[in-house]
């Protein structure tokens, strides 16, 4: 049995289970990046780590209860890649079910992985780079990331031996890349990355924003008086949906092929929002008090009180052409 056709059985076996059992804390993921069947597998060998540290076992004692090289298992456990056949051995050993480790997996939260600042460093200061290891996340290989980006196979290579020399990615025979990272990926929001990350989610919410006429995707934008209360319990809420888009996507990836799926962005935040300091009433230009009559209204706004706005009427000699200056 080939090692493709063992890792399709175990997203399979992964995707069952899921649907069987689906806890809306099971899954912990970065802000753009999705679970994919290997970030899945990646879940069952996090499992096996706690497993090991619990029983006091270290790579070179499994290594010898699998009759192998402590070399090879610390490669298995690095690139999270191995047969069914292998991945049962090691339930073996460790005296534990298969069953039992999927358990473990989807209870235990994901381990956020944080880059040394200087990765982060390295990777700002070539954003191609930084591109390339986003891509690689959302299932691209190297040759796609190629022809996406017009890039002749030499640049995709020297971006990809760039991302090797960082620990990032090992490129393996026929130029295979192989991510050498624990999902998911939690980036530093006021780090080197800072500008990428809020250029991409500026430009990505100011195409939402200008599409949203023209598709049948929603954009929503509102501000409202709550109570913390009420905001706790929809904080809940918009975390149980951001699990649940995580999930479904984990999901299809598992059981759709590539060529059916296409990448999906979500952004959500909520937070307390300081009305005077986004939308300000500049000072208008100084008119005779002769031509201007001024009047004071109070409105409600999102703070404590109120607040006075005011307006200019023209005076005219015709009603008509009376119009307000705002």
């Amino acid at each position: 049995m080939t090692a493709v056709v063992c890792r399709i059985l175990i997203c399979i076996f992964v995707a069952i289970y899921l649907l069987l059992s689906i806890k809306n804390d099971a899954f912990m993921s970065l802000e753009d990046q999705t679970l994919s069947p290997e970030q899945e597998l990646g879940g069952l060998f996090r499992a096996l780590k706690q497993v090991l540290k619990a029983q006091g076992i270290r790579y070179r004692d499994l290594a010898e209860m699998l009759n192998t090289s402590e070399v090879t298992v610390k490669r298995l456990f690095q690139e999270q890649d191995c047969k069914m056949s292998r991945l049962l051995d090691i339930c073996g050993a460790l005296g534990i079910s298969f069953s039992d480790l999927m358990k473990l997996a989807d209870q235990a939260p994901a381990e956020v992985t944080v880059l040394p600042l200087e990765t982060e460093q390295a990777l700002a200061e070539l954003p191609g780079l930084f591109s390339c290891l986003v891509l690689l996340f959302s299932g691209f290989d190297a040759r796609a990331i190629g022809h996406y980006n017009r890039l002749p196979p030499a640049d995709v290579y020297l971006y990809m031996r760039a991302l090797e020399k960082l620990g990032l990615v090992r490129i393996g025979a026929n130029d295979s890349v192989h991510l050498l990272l624990n999902m998911p990926v939690r980036w530093r929001l006021d780090g080197p990355l800072h500008k990428i990350l809020v250029g991409v989610n500026q430009a990505f919410i100011g195409q939402a924003i200008s599409q949203e006429h023209d598709s049948d995707f929603p954009f929503y934008s509102t501000s409202r008086l709550f109570s913390q209360q009420s905001i706790r319990q929809l904080k809940d809420d918009i975390d149980k949906l951001y699990q649940r888009y995580q999930q479904q996507a984990s999901l299809d990836q598992m059981f759709y092929p590539p060529e059916a799926l296409e990448p999906f962005k979500m952004v959500t935040t909520m937070m307390p929002f300081n009305v005077p300091a986004f939308l300000m009433c500049r000072p208008l230009k100084r008119l005779k008090t002769s031509e201007v009559n001024i009047h004071f209204v109070s409105v409600p706004l999102i703070t404590d009180g109120y607040f006075s706005v005011w307006f200019l009427r023209r005076v005219c000699t015709s009603q008509e052409n009376r119009r307000l200056l705002h």
